[in-house]
């Protein structure tokens, strides 16, 4: 049995049926991003031009999800259902001019997307070599999360379908509430860690960390509890909170979900799904509905609140559950209908166990 998680202190209760249509297989739609794109970019292999003098930076980048953000499966795959022309905005910038450039698509989020303004090249600090090599202009912006805005925090469009005044992605706004706000760590600070060069010099990493890093996704969650046995089975109960992140988890994509699962040695389980949930409700002047989020059972961004909860496993003989939390970048049944059968596994996050305890 799957079942939604409650988050806390903010848990909404059970949704009432009624005037809600059920968001599976809801198609998003974003407005462009403002200023994420120079179409002057278009005209030339932004990303080979820089390589000579950026080796490292270069190689990093290649490994990145940012270098696959337009090739990528998933990307491919929603896209061919739904070909929305602003998800060219950030998933390829460089073919938003040139749809049919094919190889202006295939560089994804390159230098240029980020550092390429009118002609100029945007450095955080520039530095004399840079000066002279190309038009350089400081930007201090780069290393704030104002350098992630365009893509990481918009609203729906105004498509009659859903709410354009609600967010689809809003990645920045839940950093703004989180404690990673209040200490000043950025976006960079994890996605973009700074480390030195082979000459020692002090630069941010474009390996671009994300949910591609069992290490840094090993950290993001940290996940208590207890198993209490009774006549019939056992139940689970579940601590979640943001650990060493900056935002809600899972954060980005509405396709993006977390899910909890305990189970027995007899191989008894249950499941919680962490995700933000989509319906069609009534509009609060009463005069149309639209799509819109209806509750959110994620992780809430550290110092927000925690997610508790409790799954049932009747297996009066089990005397331990094992729980694993992994993320799905698209539900496993999506993934499967699309072709994407090796995503449909998910990414593994975090697993433990706990001992089962008997009532007394």
């Amino acid at each position: 049995m799957s079942r939604r998680a409650r988050s806390l202190p903010a848990a909404m209760g059970v949704l009432a049926a009624a005037g809600m249509l059920a968001a599976a297989g809801v198609r998003a739609v974003a407005e462009p991003p403002a200023d994420t794109v120079d179409e002057s970019a278009t005209s030339i292999p932004a990303w080979l031009d820089c390589a000579g003098c950026h080796a490292e930076i270069d190689a990093q980048w290649r490994g990145s999800l940012h270098a696959a953000a337009w090739t990528d499966p998933i990307v491919q795959a929603e896209f061919a259902r739904s070909p929305g022309p602003s998800c060219r905005g950030c998933h390829a910038p460089a073919s938003v001019a040139a749809p049919d450039d094919s190889a202006a698509a295939a560089r994804g989020i390159d230098c240029a997307a980020c550092h390429l303004r009118d002609g100029w090249i945007l450095a955080a600090r520039p530095s004399p070599a840079g000066v002279l090599a190309h038009p350089v202009r400081a930007a201090p912006a780069q290393i704030t999360v104002d350098a992630c805005r365009g893509c990481h925090q918009f609203n729906f469009a105004d498509d009659g379908i859903h709410d354009p005044r609600e967010p689809l992605q809003d990645t920045l706004a839940e950093w703004a509430r989180s404690t990673a706000a209040d200490e000043g760590r950025t976006c960079q600070s994890c996605h973009m860690a700074e480390h030195r060069d082979a000459d020692g010099v002090r630069r941010t990493s474009h390996a671009l960390r994300g949910l591609d890093d069992p290490s840094l996704l090993a950290e993001a969650v940290r996940v208590e509890g207890e198993a209490i046995a009774d006549a019939s089975g056992v139940t689970v109960r579940f601590e979640l909170r943001g650990h060493r992140i900056g935002h809600a988890f899972p954060t980005g994509d509405l396709f993006r979900e977390a899910v909890l699962t305990a189970h027995t040695d007899a191989g008894v389980r249950d499941t919680l799904v962490l995700k933000r949930w989509l319906a069609s409700t009534i509009d609060p002047d009463g005069e149309d509905h639209h799509i819109r989020e209806v509750d959110d059972t994620r992780v809430p961004p550290p110092g927000t609140g925690i997610v508790r909860d409790e799954l049932r496993l009747e297996d009066p003989t089990a005397t331990r559950v094992q729980w694993e939390l992994r993320l799905h970048r698209l539900a496993p049944g999506d993934a499967r209908s699309r072709g994407l059968d090796a995503h449909a596994s998910g990414l593994r996050v975090i697993r433990g166990e706990f001992p089962v305890r008997r009532r007394r």
